[in-house]
């Protein structure tokens, strides 16, 4: 076999796959989500005892190591903080421990508006 008849092959196969490749990634991308709720929901995260890392009324934190400084002045941090969408212990990001991938902020119930 030549290369470009191998090429043609791969290539051939690559599209056979396709499908199941998405439905691959689509069931890893569910119980990544699905993890991370069920972390949010064992350590009891909610938007009143998180620290975000960007909203009203906060500077503009450009680096990590700026977020860590300012969260470490606060004189009673959050239990938990809010840094890249990923939801980690605020004690644990302060001493440099980062816990990325435990939990997502796209994955936290929105807070119930009051009417």
């Amino acid at each position: 076999m030549d290369i470009e008849r191998l090429n043609k092959e791969i290539a051939a196969l690559t599209e056979e796959i396709k499908p199941l490749v998405q439905q691959r990634d689509a069931l890893k991308k569910r119980v990544t989500r699905m993890k991370s709720r069920a972390w949010i929901e064992a350590n009891g995260v909610t938007h009143e005892n998180l620290q975000l890392s960007t909203g009203d009324g906060l500077p503009r934190f450009l680096l990590r190591t700026h977020f860590v400084e300012w969260l470490a002045k606060q004189g009673n941090p959050k239990r938990f903080c809010e840094w890249a969408t990923c939801i980690m212990f605020t004690r644990e990001f302060i001493a440099g421990r980062l816990e990325f991938g435990n939990a997502n902020i796209d994955e936290l119930p929105k807070p119930l508006t009051k009417d």
